[in-house]
């Protein structure tokens, strides 16, 4: 867990700097593509490049044209890209979660929508008209249709005597 995390880190400050390098080279690239040299008083000359000839007194001079890119633009990017790649982590718990609760919701479904051998509303079969006497259990093995692997009942054995009431109750 140690070396994952700091392979993380070390990957996230290592694109970091590529991005500051790559963004810095692009910054200096422009700054000498667009360095000029104009006429400044008599005898005089200016250098002016995309960056400081709008700051010049009376403006900026003809054919001066604005940098598409800055340090600022530069640090804006990074650290949204940071903030972004961020966010993406903090997604997967969520996505894990989610995951869980599908596989969750399809077991339940799974049985919900499973039909028993037995229908309890049947009225087919047959039924004695009154029933009289003891009821005995004897060596019951029993495990519900929905998951056969787990015994419920294993060698049961019960005796109710006629008349008496009893509740069966498991856990």
């Amino acid at each position: 867990v140690g070396f994952a995390n700091g392979f993380l880190f070390a990957s996230g400050n290592i694109m970091m700097a590529a991005g500051f390098l790559f963004g810095g080279f692009s910054i200096a690239r422009e700054l000498e593509d667009t360095t000029k040299t104009y006429p400044f008083f008599p005898g005089g000359e200016i250098t002016v490049n995309c960056a400081s000839g709008a700051y010049l007194e009376g403006g900026p001079p003809d054919g001066w044209t604005k940098c598409t890119f800055n340090g600022g633009d530069l640090l804006i990017a990074m650290f949204t890209l940071e903030l972004g790649s961020q966010g993406l982590g903090l997604v997967e718990p969520a996505v894990t979660a989610f995951t869980k609760a599908r596989k969750a919701c399809y077991e339940i479904l799974k049985l919900t929508d499973r039909i028993p051998d037995i229908d309890c509303f049947s009225e087919a079969g047959l039924a004695p008209a009154n029933v009289k006497g003891d009821i005995t259990f004897d060596n019951v093995h029993f495990a519900y249709p929905s998951r056969p692997d787990q015994m419920v009942a294993q060698g049961y054995n019960l005796t109710i005597a006629a008349g008496q009431t009893v509740a069966l109750v498991g856990a």
